[in-house]
């Protein structure tokens, strides 16, 4: 969409290019220190305002390209709230995150996230960036993507905790293409759960790029991985420690991000996080996911983790029971890595197709380094 940029005297703008890298800038240059001989804008204190949809409809780059009086709340998140919004021209439906940065490190946080899903861009199973704009004097990041029409999450509940097996197959594969693609390209979610999957209704398969075309039962659902607030990009795979600002779910999260924060290989972490959202599409009650993160000693884990794995009905059959069960090994030298979660995805599809990722990666990918000061905080 060609959104414009909003020239008002009183604010400092800019529209980021997408995968271009947080520019250069020292916090006294860019507003981001408080200066008490300064006035914020009236236009921009929250505080004038009943509601943050009222205060970002008054935005000159949102009221020029969304209709205001439909801007409402529809989820959020450790790193902003999202919005959804309709297109002012072909009346599309989007969500609008919106994230407001106190430090040069909350907004090299921020723009990290746009230049992961900006890298990301060509593959189907990945949430789609649109625009993006930057308002320095009020601090504030607006990203704007595809919406989806539901989470993961709710679709679990609508399905009363228990998705069918058809189903469950198809989402447990394109996700798991998803990360395979966003694994080869050298990137990592580090924060996968239900709330972080959408689910597209009514999207023509056919007409997207680089999706996984196996298990396939409903052609007009797809499913795809969005916020990527906690990724890191460039990972090679090699064990390392936990960096400042890296946040993750700790239900989902696999012990050696609660345990040993110093050995960690998000991919295998990524590999534990995927199973534990998939283990909630079985119909095994959510207590008893939650209560496997409390456990550091890894006899008492492993037996925990078998006998959530008898919970899941007998319909989803022995070999995602057992590649479930490999996805959650206690030990992440033992847990099974992505390729073979595809591979055996793959081999219970009645169509046998070749899986094709693109290999090459692309020249923008390259992102900020992250600061290493303290230990990641978590996400309850």
């Amino acid at each position: 969409m060609g959104c414009k940029i909003c020239k008002s005297e009183n604010k400092k703008t800019k529209m980021l290019p997408l995968g271009l890298k947080s520019p250069p800038f020292s916090p006294s240059k860019s507003n981001l220190q408080t200066n008490s001989n300064s006035q914020p804008s009236s236009k921009l204190t929250s505080q004038n305002y009943k509601t943050i949809e009222e205060k970002i409809s008054t935005v000159p780059w949102i009221s020029q390209n969304f209709e205001t009086t439909n801007i409402e709340k529809i989820g959020e998140g450790g790193f902003g709230k999202v919005f959804g919004a309709i297109g002012l021209k072909e009346k599309k439906r989007y969500a609008i995150k919106y994230m407001h940065f106190e430090s040069e490190e909350d907004f090299d946080s921020m723009i990290k996230e746009i230049n992961i899903m900006s890298a990301l861009q060509r593959y189907g199973n990945i949430v789609k960036i649109e625009d993006r704009y930057v308002v320095f004097d009020s601090r504030e990041i607006y990203i704007v993507m595809e919406r989806g029409d539901r989470s993961l999450e709710n679709l679990i509940k609508e399905r009363k905790n228990k998705i069918n097996y058809e189903l469950f197959l198809q989402i447990f594969s394109d996700l798991a293409f998803g990360l395979f693609s966003a694994h080869e390209d050298g990137f990592v979610h580090s924060d996968i759960k239900p709330q972080n999957i959408l689910v597209f209704e009514d999207s023509d398969r056919a007409k997207l790029r680089n999706i996984q075309n196996f298990n396939v039962v409903n052609k007009n659902l797809t499913f795809k991985l969005t916020d990527w607030g906690a990724g890191t990009s460039n990972y090679t795979g090699k064990t390392t420690r936990l960096k400042t600002g890296m946040t993750f779910t700790t239900t989902y999260a696999a012990p050696e991000l609660l345990i040993d924060n110093e050995n960690v290989n998000f991919k295998k972490s990524d590999v534990f996080s995927l199973a534990m959202t998939m283990v909630n599409c079985c119909g095994v009650p959510y207590k008893n996911i939650k209560h496997i993160s409390s456990i550091e000693i890894s006899e008492k884990f492993t037996k925990e983790i078998e006998e959530v794995i008898t919970m899941i009905s007998s319909e989803y059959g022995d070999i995602i029971k057992n590649l479930l069960k490999g996805m959650l090994c206690f030990d992440r030298h033992t847990r099974i890595e992505m390729k073979e979660v595809i591979e055996t995805l793959k081999s219970l599809s009645k169509k046998q197709e070749p899986i094709k990722v693109i290999k090459e990666i692309p020249s923008n990918k390259s992102l900020p380094p992250n600061r290493e000061k303290k230990k990641g905080r978590k996400r309850t």
